[in-house]
């Protein structure tokens, strides 16, 4: 479960652009990873206010590496998966880029993000709705 929480990290970290070598820092007792990258999400990272009545805009990011979800299942990234804090596993959620239209149902299957985003997509689900960096999506 670390391992992923890192992958998921470092995925993050690369897809807002944080550079790519980080240091523990005593000040934030060793977070300086998230830490960075929920600055990082703060300050370039807008809500659009194009969601279709409905539905709410909320902070997505994706990932693809790990090895097992929060469910036991086997983690496949170009599966069209997501994982939450707040749903039961299981739920599908339709998923909309308010940025191009491109829309995917996707199927919660594992906890996180650990930063404060709030979901994190499976690499699949991401390129399917045409995602490259972390973006504000609409959710239902």
């Amino acid at each position: 479960m670390l391992r992923s929480f890192i992958a998921a990290a470092m995925a993050l970290a690369f897809a807002v652009g944080a550079p790519p070598a980080f240091a523990k820092s005593r000040s934030t007792g060793g977070h300086s990873l998230v830490a960075h990258i929920n600055a990082k999400l703060k300050r370039w990272v807008r809500p659009t206010g194009k969601c279709p009545l409905g539905y709410s805009e909320r902070l997505a990011t994706y990932y693809w590496q790990g090895s097992r979800t929060a469910n036991g299942e086997r983690f496949y990234p170009d599966g069209l998966t997501v994982a939450l804090r707040s749903r039961n596993f299981g739920q599908h959620l339709h998923v909309i880029n308010p940025h191009n239209g491109r829309a995917v149902t996707v199927r919660h299957n594992d906890f996180g993000p650990a930063t404060i985003a709030h979901m994190d997509l499976s690499r699949g689900a991401a390129h399917a709705l045409g995602m490259r960096a972390s973006i504000y999506v609409c959710v239902k």
